[in-house]
């Protein structure tokens, strides 16, 4: 084949294919999934690949003159042996236009191909002559560039084409290589009339044995080619053919056109699966904006109602407070009195152990009760603000749900925060309304500083208790008053009165310091929960947005390649 090849049309549309390859590689890579840019990148490969031959055989046959003979340009330089090749292993050629990039492809040295008289554009051709025999034939056969081949050359000697070692070679061969073989028969003239046939007859059944059919054994030399369908020059023109732009390159230019179309398709596909996608994330976003509307409305009116059914549970905790307290005071100075009596009885008698006992058992007692009672309502107000704080509860799994988790976790986190802020507020509240009490109970009984020692809830009973053991009286006159007792049982009963009324405005002042921070902290979460959730949705509204701006540009691309892909068909019909 000459060179005038190189400016067939063929090689022109190569061009233009390769360009529209390219920009289908970009398509895919860009909008496509990753596997579509891979595929079309290796149809883009493909595509520029030449058709490579290689030409082994029995090492008694010249198989090297063969090649020599076919195309090998005697000017240029033998090429290197593979790495790693030694005397004992076999040396490989590589002869072609584009033998280089071959060998740079399959990670060997660059080597310097023949001239432009030796093999036509498209092909190269790998020598493995002589590998029958020699031990490292095995490794040979495992490098890429058996695995890069297209075609097999193979040559049988025709004096005796029955080695084990030759067959084991053109086995292993065949495997790499399937159908893709021509088989050759060297020394022709070299046996007679009735060898050649027979031994032609026997090798051909041999091969048909394979699954190869009745394949044509071309011979190595023209003299003994018999017929010129047999000879070295139509095997040159056959393999030429294969190469040429009017071979190979035809039908490699028109499979990647098809392959093109089709992966166009599939990119189609891909692409309105990203706009339905869109479509989607736009009613998506809608909807979220709407129950995020209502969400916020029915958070606004959980607030309210929050508000509303805190005081009504604060009330309601110091009105039954306020009640149990009255009812202990009354027993207090029920008992109050009855110690009383008792002192006066046995004053003359000294100090009397049952009535300490006495007032120690009182005190514990009402000391109990009233710890008992603030703890039921503490709980009670607790509870009753960790069940109106759902709204909050809602909020997190509304984030969540719109796929917003950190924002739900930093809420969930907030709402924990505000939980213990409240129960720290109600043991601060607790003890308030305790020092308030210990403080009414020593003015009443007329005490100094040292009967707050009781402390705590306890303290009223505590009270008593130091009101007995204070009482005073003469040891040695052996004359006891009763002024403790009596102030015990008569005057807190007298101040009771004052009394319950100092408590309740304790409570009340205690209901609104802690009604004002619940109401700070929800509003204030409302509030920064609604700002983030807008900033999402701008932002999710945004990207969708961005999304958008893209796929247009990629189906604005796709279109371009396919109507170019498809005016590429339209010009060459005879690929059809």
């Amino acid at each position: 084949m000459d060179d005038t090849s190189l400016g067939s049309p063929l090689l022109r549309r190569f061009s233009q294919l390769s360009g529209l390859l390219d920009r289908l590689c970009g398509l895919a890579a860009a909008y496509g999934s990753e596997a579509l840019a891979r595929d079309a990148q290796l149809l883009r490969g493909h595509l520029a690949r030449p058709l490579v031959i290689v030409a082994a055989g029995d090492p008694a046959a010249d198989t090297r003159a063969l090649v020599d003979a076919l195309w090998a340009d005697p000017s240029a330089p033998i090429p290197p042996t593979r790495p790693g090749d030694t005397d004992a292993t076999p040396s490989i050629r590589l002869l072609g236009r584009q033998a280089e990039a071959v060998w740079t492809r399959i990670g060997l040295p660059a080597t310097r191909s023949p001239g432009p008289e030796a093999l036509p554009e498209g092909l190269v051709l790998a020598d493995f002559s002589g590998l029958a025999g020699v031990s490292g034939w095995p490794a040979a056969l495992g490098s890429p560039l058996a695995c890069e081949s297209d075609l097999l050359l193979f040559v049988f000697s025709a004096l005796n084409p029955y080695s084990r070692s030759v067959w084991e070679l053109f086995d292993a061969l065949r495997t790499a290589f399937g159908d893709g073989v021509i088989v050759l028969l060297d020394r022709a003239e070299l046996a007679g009339s009735e060898q050649l046939a027979t031994n032609s007859k026997r090798l051909g059944d041999m091969l048909q044995a394979r699954g190869l059919g009745q394949p044509r054994l071309y011979r190595t030399t023209e003299a003994a080619a018999g017929t010129p369908e047999n000879g070295p020059a139509a095997l040159r023109r056959l393999l030429s053919a294969l190469a040429s732009t009017d071979g190979l390159l035809a039908a490699k230019l028109a499979a990647a056109r098809h392959a093109g179309l089709i992966m166009l398709d599939v990119l189609s596909r891909e692409l309105e699966d990203r706009e339905q996608a869109l479509h989607a994330d736009d009613a998506g976003v809608e909807a979220v904006g709407a129950r995020l509307a209502g969400f916020l409305d029915a958070a606004k009116r959980q607030a309210d109602r929050l508000a509303d059914e805190t005081d009504q549970a604060y009330r309601r905790a110091a009105a039954a407070f306020l009640d149990a307290l009255r009812q202990e005071l009354t027993v207090a100075g029920m008992v109050g009195k009855t110690v009383g009596s008792v002192v006066k009885r046995d004053g003359a008698a000294g100090k009397n152990p049952p009535l300490r006992a006495l007032g120690d058992a009182f005190a514990k007692n009402l000391g109990n009760d009233l710890e008992a009672i603030a703890a039921a309502w503490s709980g009670k107000i607790l509870e009753d603000v960790e069940a109106r704080l759902g709204f909050m509860r809602d909020s997190v799994n509304l984030l969540r749900l719109s796929g917003h988790w950190p924002q739900a976790d930093a809420l969930a986190a907030r709402r924990g925060e505000i939980l213990d802020a409240l129960a720290g507020l109600l043991d601060a509240l607790a003890l308030d309304r305790q020092t308030a009490l210990a403080g009414e109970f020593a003015a009443v009984a007329g005490l100094g500083p040292k009967a707050l020692a009781g402390g705590a809830l306890a303290v009223a009973g505590t009270v008593f208790a130091v009101t007995l053991k204070g009482a005073a009286f003469d040891v040695t006159g052996g004359l006891i008053t009763s002024v403790g007792a009596a102030v015990a049982g008569g005057a807190l009963l007298w101040q009771r009165g004052q009394f319950l009324e100092d408590v309740a405005l304790q409570l009340e002042a205690g209901r609104l310091r802690l009604y004002t921070a619940v109401g700070q902290h929800a509003s204030s979460q409302l509030n920064e929960f609604y700002e983030n959730f807008s900033e999402n949705l701008r932002l999710f509204q945004e990207n969708i947005l961005q999304r958008r701006t893209s796929l247009q540009e990629g189906v604005r691309r796709h279109a371009s390649t396919q109507a170019a892909l498809k005016l590429f068909q339209r010009d060459d019909q005879s690929w059809q």
